[in-house]
């Protein structure tokens, strides 16, 4: 159908001929309702070419449009109208919404392929928020996640969340098998990737940065460690270790992998004590974690480690490795006594070797210092049921580290210790503790948890 000029100033349309009663054939549209009657033009008003001329065009007549049935033209035009808009509405879509989930190049979905080695550190979890990747917090976490596993499996099972919380911890250690690269010879050193992410990239900040990972489109840089990172490695070990017995049941062969990789690495970290250190102090492995994750040593790591890799492997050498170093971390990491968190590992150590002395006594040569560790535990028991040394909110919740702005998860980690010992305690039929001049109650211990995990 095509339109042409007025003629004659009649609004007019030419229709290609369709019979000879110039009507619309008959159709099962909706649209039948509509009829149009046509009339011809006169001859003197149009030129028609003779029938015996050739021509191009069919013959076109003068047709007048008449609407029969409104109520289904008013559709018609309704619709018309509607779809205008949804080609409009998509076009604008288009246009303007992000690009969907495709594995740019320089996306986080290819994170370390852009250094130098290439290295697959995709995965892990990312930091409070933002789009950083730090290890170290990363293997706390996983060690801390696992260990309510270990103790609480049933716990978890009971409420449906088991396979849940297995999963998140999977996705940890997956990580972690990524971040090091054992040497091939002797004089090769180990590689541990330390972070992916950076906030001082030109105009990329990846610490306030709130875009999707997988729609990022810009190089994310790595950071290396070489040396004097064993405080990152000591986590790293025992966050595998612990890993290794969450999964021990039903995914053995995982298991296993996880305990070698401890096992290897826990070797290279203790062979040479002298480029033992912290991973802040090198630039090149953690100058931008010292705003965020500082270490103030790795004693504690070592011992940590040391420790889980044992009840891992049940390998004694490395029990005695560990408890040989506990007396030395505890003079010299004072920082933040009493408090567990993920530079200070000294308070879990304590609570996880008693547990080792009430469960599991070994014996001869490691009385002397299982006992130190339990003392400490009491120590620290009391440290959080007394006011003398940490202060309260009217609440109830402790104080720990007043001056800092994460206050929530000292005060949870001192309900997961105390917890813990209050259930240890309880199996070995005892009612309680002393500490010094003071004492506490399995009673008392289970009231302080529960209080900070609900005020």
């Amino acid at each position: 159908m095509t339109t042409s000029d007025d003629i004659e100033g009649k609004s007019s349309m030419y229709v290609h001929t369709v019979s000879e009663a110039c009507r619309l054939l008959p159709s099962s549209s909706q649209w039948n309702s509509i009829e149009l009657e046509f009339h011809k033009f006169h001859s003197s008003t149009i030129s028609i070419h003779n029938d015996n001329t050739p021509s191009g065009y069919s013959k076109s007549y003068d047709c007048n449009l008449f609407i029969s049935d409104k109520s289904h033209f008013k559709r018609f035009i309704y619709v018309c109208v509607a779809l205008v808009f949804i080609i409009l509405a998509t076009v604008l879509l288009v246009h303007f919404l992000p690009l969907n989930h495709t594995h740019q190049a320089s996306s986080s979905l290819q994170d370390g392929n852009f250094g130098d080695p290439h290295v697959d550190l995709v995965g892990g979890y990312y930091d409070s928020g933002n789009n950083m990747k730090f290890t170290f917090p990363t293997a706390y976490t996983t060690t801390l996640l696992s260990w309510t596993v270990i103790e609480y499996h049933q716990k978890y099972s009971d409420i449906g969340e088991l396979e849940h919380v297995k999963s998140i911890i999977k996705r940890g250690s997956d990580y972690l098998l990524k971040v090091f690269v054992l040497p091939n010879s002797t004089s090769d050193p180990t590689i541990l990737y330390s972070q992916v992410g950076s906030t001082s990239t030109g105009k990329v900040n990846d610490d306030d940065c709130w875009q999707r990972p997988e729609d990022m489109k810009y190089q994310r840089p790595i950071s290396i460690c070489k040396s004097n990172s064993s405080d990152l490695a000591g986590e790293i070990i025992a966050a595998l270790s612990a890993t290794s017995l969450v999964f021990k049941g039903k995914n053995r062969s995982y298991s296993i992998q996880l305990i070698k990789a401890a096992e290897k690495l826990f070797e290279l970290v203790i062979r040479n004590p002298n480029k033992q250190g912290t991973y802040t102090t090198d630039d090149a492995c953690g100058k931008e974690a010292r705003q965020f994750y500082n270490s103030s040593g790795y004693l504690d790591e070592i011992v940590w480690g040391g420790t889980w890799l044992f009840f891992a492997t049940g390998n004694v050498s490395h029990l005695k490795y560990a408890t040989d170093k506990v007396v030395l971390a505890m003079n010299a990491e004072e920082v933040d006594d009493g408090v567990f968190y993920w530079n200070n590992k000294l308070p879990a150590s304590a609570v996880l070797l008693t547990r080792l002395k009430y469960f599991r006594d070994p014996g001869y040569p490691y009385e002397e210092t299982l006992d130190s560790a339990t003392n400490m535990t009491d120590l620290l028991m009391c440290s959080y049921l007394s006011s003398q040394r940490f202060t309260f909110t009217p609440g109830g919740l402790i104080l720990l580290r007043p001056e800092s702005s994460s206050r929530l998860q000292y005060a949870a980690t001192a309900s997961f210790l105390t917890k813990l010992y209050s259930d240890y305690i309880k199996l070995t039929q005892s009612s309680g503790r002393r500490c010094s001049t003071n004492s506490f109650s399995i009673e008392k211990l289970h009231k302080f948890s529960i209080s900070q995990a609900s005020t």
